[in-house]
């Protein structure tokens, strides 16, 4: 899982970016029911992506180069975070990068 979640991030380069991230994370505002209340709000949803990618980077960017690597990820709990994601409907129960409480 974590090779794919790898490749569906990065486009041509052997790292992934912050952008890249808040790329694909932005869908999860659109869908997730538990952030229906940033709906309207892009300057939040904004500020919300920010934060997430911002705590992914904290946690796991070990080279603190905002390049995270395929290695960083694997050592991650990402894969299994976005999981639970999936299937939790109140975000704030999903205390690893994803609570705005």
């Amino acid at each position: 899982p974590e090779q794919r979640l790898f490749n569906l991030l990065r486009t041509d380069r052997n790292y992934v970016t912050r952008e890249d991230w808040k790329e694909h994370l932005a869908v999860l505002l659109d869908t997730h029911p538990g952030l229906d209340f940033l709906k309207g709000t892009p300057e939040f949803q904004d500020r919300y992506l920010e934060c997430v990618v911002e705590r992914i980077y904290y946690v796991n960017n070990r080279s603190e180069n905002y390049k995270m690597t395929l290695s960083e990820i694997q050592r991650s709990n990402l894969c299994q975070v976005l999981k639970i994601v999936d299937v939790e409907p109140d975000i704030n129960k999903v205390m690893d990068y994803f609570s705005y409480e």
